[in-house]
């Protein structure tokens, strides 16, 4: 992921998450804080349409919840750890979310970061880092890479 996306805060990890829709408001809040959107209301909106028609969970206790909006004003890239798993889809418990938010005419970014997040989901290594780490430069030398 290129550095750039990584310059604040861009994870929360250990977090208490009852759902997915609480999950959303977390991540639209934290998004506001930082400045990435103006409409928190419409990015869970967003969030809940893209999950009504395109799966987000891709294994390994992961999901990658990504929306290209108008709502976003600065393309970024989110990474929440949850304390314990939430229901995700029918079977599918997620623990690991990582956000891309991508304003509406970056359709080739937004696919290219969904190209590199997965592939960091399915490095075994790299994931083992990111599920257990307390060190934030570690975490973040990870996201970065």
């Amino acid at each position: 992921m290129d550095s750039e996306f990584l310059e604040k805060e861009l994870y929360l990890l250990d977090l208490e998450v009852n759902n997915k829709e609480e999950l959303f408001e977390i991540i639209a809040r934290k998004a506001k804080e930082l400045e990435i959107i103006e409409d928190e209301k419409g990015l869970i909106q967003d969030f809940i349409e893209k999950e009504k028609y395109t799966a987000t969970y891709i294994g390994n206790k992961c999901s990658i919840p990504h929306v290209r909006s108008s709502k976003i004003n600065e393309n970024n890239i989110l990474f929440f750890r949850l304390n314990k798993g939430i229901e995700w889809s029918d079977k599918d418990i997620v623990k690991y979310i990582f956000v891309i938010l991508t304003k509406k005419e970056d359709k080739d970014f937004h696919i290219e970061q969904l190209k590199k997040v997965s592939k960091k989901v399915l490095d075994k290594k790299t994931l083992e880092i990111l599920k257990n780490s307390q060190d934030k430069k570690e975490i973040l030398s990870i996201l970065k890479s």
